[in-house]
């Protein structure tokens, strides 16, 4: 039975940046997850993209991951609101002297650098392309038993495994769900006019159409939501 801190179940996005963070302090953990995310990792742009707040970005630039992507980011310095496409502009923009209200990101580069670090992380074990087949939760310790036999323990287990997350739902956590019965398309588009770093979102009634400032200033992340008929036709 090996020991840790923390069990980190799922290891997608926010499991690896979890497993950093916790790294950085000197705390172990175990971070499982069925997908191997060497999978996930490509050299082409895949169509999804991460709008990065702020704050958030504060927390990369702390696990020494925010200077290696800075350069291929995206700042926001401006969104503009329209209710339809002739609706008065309800607008957001940063001050001069402040920090972009955020970064766009693609998925790609998150996932590599996010990757690249965790090989170099001392304190963290990694059980990927495994799962946990049972968790046992008791007063002060969470045991997991993976599909390989192996048994892990800790005083904390983190559950990271997105909205469909099975351990949420052997743990009996509800949550509030609905369904809007719609679709997104997702891409990007190259434009002649700059973006200027202008983040544009209008909402019709079918469902809003988000474009998203990329680099270079000539090019846009969009995603468009519809009501699932008319996606698929």
């Amino acid at each position: 039975m090996n020991s840790h801190d923390i069990i980190i179940l799922g290891g997608g996005l926010i499991g690896q940046t979890m497993a950093l963070a916790l790294d950085k302090h000197g705390l172990t953990s175990v971070v499982i997850d069925p997908v191997d995310p060497t999978t996930t990792l490509t050299t082409e742009f895949d169509g999804r993209v991460t709008a990065i707040s702020s704050s958030s970005w504060k927390l990369f630039d702390a696990l020494g991951l925010g200077a290696k992507m800075r350069a291929e980011a995206c700042p926001i310095q401006r969104i503009e609101v329209r209710d339809g496409a002739d609706g008065a502009p309800l607008d957001f923009q940063s001050d001069q002297d402040d920090d972009a209200l955020g970064l766009m990101l693609e998925n790609r580069v998150l996932r590599r650098e996010l990757w690249a670090l965790l090989q170099l992380a001392p304190h963290v074990t990694q059980k990927f392309g495994q799962r946990a087949v049972t968790l046992d939760r008791g007063p002060h310790r969470v045991t997991a038993t993976l599909d390989d036999g192996s048994v892990v323990t800790a005083p904390l287990v983190l559950v990271c495994e997105g909205r469909h997350s099975s351990s949420r739902a052997e743990a009996g956590i509800a949550v509030a769900a609905w369904d809007y019965a719609s679709m997104s398309i997702v891409t990007a588009m190259d434009h002649s006019r700059d973006h200027a770093g202008t983040a544009h979102q209008i909402f019709y009634p079918g469902g809003p159409v988000a474009l998203l400032p990329m680099n270079p200033g000539t090019r846009s992340a969009l995603v468009w939501s519809l009501p699932e008929a008319e996606a698929r036709g």
